[in-house]
């Protein structure tokens, strides 16, 4: 059995095309919760929707507000710049670059520096934890994993097994990413 040219040429369309989604719905996280493996019941937020460099991002009750919901873009190298979904111009950042335990993190406006970029390391739990660019062996920390809301999020000292170092991301509605 022979395939005419226009029904081959339909075949490879359609094989091209589902081989670009698939690989765009693997690139493409879209809009996720960010909850601290220690604090389940809470989410990352930007306090107050803030839309300055330098706005504090700490943990709050759940509401499904703006500032509770976050891109995670694919950048260069598997890296990721974490976005706010109200604010393509602002990311999750360390502040000012810093690589000392208990640096705050916070929104800054996005420069493409390695304190805005993040590797997103896998456990076996399903967990992840969120290490910048700029410095080896730290890692994004639900300080002291403090259960309550306004908690501070800062920069520690990564440990594979410290669960305040830990997070879940969260798909929320309309989501295609997988995790």
């Amino acid at each position: 059995m022979t395939m005419q040219p226009k029904r081959i040429a339909r075949v490879i369309t359609i094989l091209v095309v589902g081989i670009a989604t698939n690989r765009s719905f693997a690139e493409d996280w879209g809009a996720y919760a960010l909850i601290p493996a220690s604090a389940q019941g809470l989410v990352l937020e930007a306090v107050g929707s803030g839309t300055t460099e330098g706005t504090v991002v700490s943990i709050g009750k759940p509401a499904g507000s703006a500032n509770q919901k976050w891109l995670v873009m694919p950048q260069e190298d598997n890296l990721y710049a974490i976005k706010p979904s109200y604010s393509s111009n602002l990311v999750l950042a360390v502040a000012r670059g810093g690589q000392r335990n208990g640096t705050p993190i916070v929104l800054e406006t996005d420069s493409r520096k390695p304190w805005q970029r993040w590797a997103l390391k896998k456990h076996e739990n399903g967990f992840y934890s969120l290490l910048p660019k700029h410095v080896s062996g730290q890692g994004l920390d639900h300080l002291g994993g403090k259960p309550t809301p306004g908690a501070q999020i800062d920069l520690w000292t990564y440990i594979p097994t410290d669960q305040h170092l830990q997070w879940i991301i969260k798909p929320l509605a309309g989501t295609t990413g997988a995790t």
